[in-house]
């Protein structure tokens, strides 16, 4: 599948890639390449895209989430948390 990536800064990316896991991690790669933190993130980062159609978010620590702000993993705050660590 080919989707866009909005990247910090707006800078927009086509990527091909198999999965939205996929797509997870080369965000990461390019947030922890060029030293993005948190803060740089600006609404529609993270926006990921098949043509014009949003398909996923992804979050500044990689996570990923459905369009409508549901986590695409099913866990839910606290449980998620106590998980990454």
């Amino acid at each position: 599948m080919k989707i866009t990536i909005a990247f910090i800064g707006h800078t927009r990316i086509d990527l091909p890639v198999s999965s939205l896991e996929e797509a997870s991690k080369c965000f990461a790669a390019h947030r922890d390449g060029f030293g993005f933190g948190a803060s740089a993130m600006r609404k529609g980062c993270g926006d990921v895209r098949q043509g014009r159609a949003l398909i996923g978010r992804i979050s500044y620590n990689g996570r990923i989430w459905t369009p409508d702000g549901k986590p695409l993993d099913g866990i839910e705050g606290p449980k998620y948390i106590q998980q990454a660590k």
